[in-house]
């Protein structure tokens, strides 16, 4: 996490617990491409500690390193960057990209719509021939920004998140729009909600508890940190990166809010599909390494890549890149089995079975999940996730 200085304006909850005051893992992190983030290499200076109480001002004022754990955090600039996509004409007609159900969003629109026609506005449009990466390239690379005074401004410990960094190239635009807006009046007034929201997220999706099983599955793969970042209007777009810092390694994850729930559903299933969501962020980082250990034969497995899926977006064009989607989404059904009931259970690897040879058109997922589930519960005593690489490797071989 970043070093929380008097020009930052993260609304964030501090989680203390034990587990924060662990050493740095003898692990190498090396920036690579994962399915979909790119890693970036961020400095940091070495602080230590601990942390053990909530910060509740509006505007985070200057205080040392924030050396808890698990961060889940509000930023002001991403939380701008999120209302001007949620006003642009893409984020407006794609039905994916901004939540439009909640009271916030309503309050956003009231808010904000007597600024859509503002100049500004016609210079922050999404589109091109890939608008959704576009909205990436600037929806992320916002984090890296914050208010000094009443300037959108580079903080100096993080860098180009994806490139190219189209949150840099308009940031002139940026500027105008929250100048001619009332955004920071909006966030200001919108912190109680931000406040429950981070409440609401941290009770529901146990972040330690999926970090906790990941480290133990993938040991001795560790992060020091966990960093959550949420926006109200973040639909269904997620993302995830690994950094390491001079504050140790870190697991950052962009995803929906605890607005973004399953309806008609028991609790216990209503709860694993919102864990699902991070959770198959968080655990590229720990997946990814060990393909990498893989390449050739996963390459080999998973070369005739329309067996396998028919996604047509730029995310998945690689083997190893459309293996790890499978991978990561299959590891989730391990870690909440015997979590649920057997009737909830059931019930979430039908919706990840359905939803991945669905909509997003991993059209094998279903038997591939079967085999590695059966695999994992018949695995020898002492063994692992990535013990069952092979073994599931050569199963997709042979298919």
């Amino acid at each position: 996490m970043k070093d929380f200085t008097d020009k930052d304006t993260l609304l964030y909850e501090c989680h203390h617990e034990s587990l924060a005051q662990r050493r740095l893992a003898r692990l190498r992190l090396q920036p690579r491409l994962s399915v979909k983030r790119c890693a970036v290499l961020l400095i940091f200076a070495l602080l230590g500690g601990g942390c053990g109480h909530t910060i509740t001002e509006p505007i985070a004022p200057p205080q040392p390193f924030d050396t808890a754990r698990v961060r889940i955090v509000v930023p002001e600039v991403y939380e701008l960057a999120n209302i001007i996509i949620a006003l642009t004409d893409y984020g407006l007609r794609d039905p994916y990209r901004v939540l439009q159900t909640t009271d916030y969003y309503q309050r956003m629109r009231a808010a904000f719509s007597p600024h859509v026609e503002h100049s500004s506005l016609k210079q922050l449009q999404l589109g091109g021939g890939d608008p959704l990466r576009q909205y990436y390239e600037f929806r992320e690379n916002s984090f890296s920004y914050v208010f000094d005074g009443g300037q959108v401004s580079r903080q100096r410990d993080y860098g180009t998140i994806w490139n190219p960094n189209r949150f840099r190239e308009r940031l002139g635009a940026v500027q105008k729009f929250a100048d001619a807006s009332p955004f920071r009046a909006f966030y200001q007034s919108s912190q109680p909600y931000y406040r429950e929201l981070i409440a609401r997220y941290r009770e529901l999706v146990q972040v330690d508890s999926l970090a906790d099983w990941l480290e133990r599955e993938f040991a001795p793969r560790r992060f020091d940190f966990y960093t959550v970042v949420l926006s109200p209007l973040v639909y269904a777009s997620h993302s995830s990166q690994t950094v390491r810092t001079a504050h140790g390694t870190e697991a950052l994850m962009f995803v929906s809010g605890p607005e973004v729930t399953s309806t008609g559903v028991s609790a216990g299933v209503g709860q694993a599909m919102l864990q699902r969501v991070l959770f198959t962020e968080i655990d590229h980082s720990f997946v990814n390494p060990v393909t990498d250990q893989y390449r050739t034969d996963v390459e080999r497995a998973f070369g005739q890549r329309a067996k396998w899926t028919t996604d047509a977006s730029t995310f998945y064009q690689s083997p190893l890149a459309v293996f790890n989607e499978y991978m990561t989404w299959a590891v989730f059904i391990l870690f909440i089995d015997g979590r649920l009931s057997a009737e909830d259970f059931a019930e979430v690897v039908r919706r990840t079975e359905s939803q991945m040879e669905g909509s997003r058109r991993f059209q094998r997922f279903g038997a591939f999940n079967q085999e590695l589930l059966g695999l994992y519960r018949g695995r020898a005593s002492g063994q692992r996730v990535p013990n069952l690489y092979p073994a599931i490797i050569d199963w997709a071989g042979r298919q």
